[in-house]
């Protein structure tokens, strides 16, 4: 059993997650495959190829790691380590990319998607704490 206790809790915290392993995947196959979607995150529509370098790790920590940390939250196994370090990588990602759009003229759904999938990754890895006497 989860030590929070709350599978009402849990489960919105596993759907969170599932959202965030499923867009990140989804992302990264739009900005690959579909070029028409590139204007929408990139200057120019241009992706430069130091960008490229960016798809394993978020595929790997961002999407696999939200996967996991839904998949214990699922099951009812403890998540805290799969959650924040989810979430830790999430904010970095986010910090990484608002500070790309302070410098360079870029689209305004990149920092906004980013900082939206960073507070969603920091609500579904906070966990409630116990308040019994």
């Amino acid at each position: 059993m989860n030590p929070a206790g709350d599978p009402a809790r849990d489960a919105a915290r596993a759907i969170g997650f599932t959202i965030l392993a499923a867009g990140v995947a989804v992302w990264w196959a739009l900005i690959l495959h579909v070029p028409v979607t590139r204007p929408w995150f990139f200057p120019d529509g241009v992706m430069e190829h130091a960008f490229r370098s960016f798809v394993m790790p978020d595929l790997l920590i961002l999407s696999l790691g939200s996967a996991i940390a839904a998949w214990r939250l699922w099951t009812g196994r403890p998540a805290v380590a799969a959650a924040w370090f989810t979430a830790g990588a999430t904010c970095y990602a986010a910090l990484y990319t608002i500070g790309w759009s302070l410098h360079e003229d870029v689209p305004l759904a990149s920092p906004l998607l980013m900082a939206a999938a960073a507070a969603l990754a920091l609500i579904c890895a906070r966990r409630p704490v116990s308040r019994s006497r």
